[in-house]
């Protein structure tokens, strides 16, 4: 079975629980110039969820090709490989 995409992964949850519980979700990413070359963020953090990724609250937006893992309430939904 192929992994789910990052979208579909949060389009999920929001479609099944509700916009509050992204607050649930953490977010692991790409992030160039931070320790380890990655950034963490609160899935409350999310403003949209785009065709080519996330939209955040303080206007930055985070393509889904340098998202690393989606976890929801610290179960795994999402890692690449």
């Amino acid at each position: 079975m192929a992994m789910p995409y990052p979208k579909e992964v949060l389009d999920e949850i929001k479609w099944r629980y509700g916009n509050h519980d992204l607050e649930d979700v953490t977010i692991r990413y790409v992030s160039r110039g931070m320790p380890d070359d990655t950034g963490s963020m609160a899935g409350m953090d999310i403003s949209a969820t785009g065709p080519g990724g996330i939209e955040l609250k303080n206007g930055n937006f985070i393509p889904y090709h340098r998202i690393l893992s989606i976890t929801y309430k610290g179960k795994s939904l999402f890692q690449r490989e």
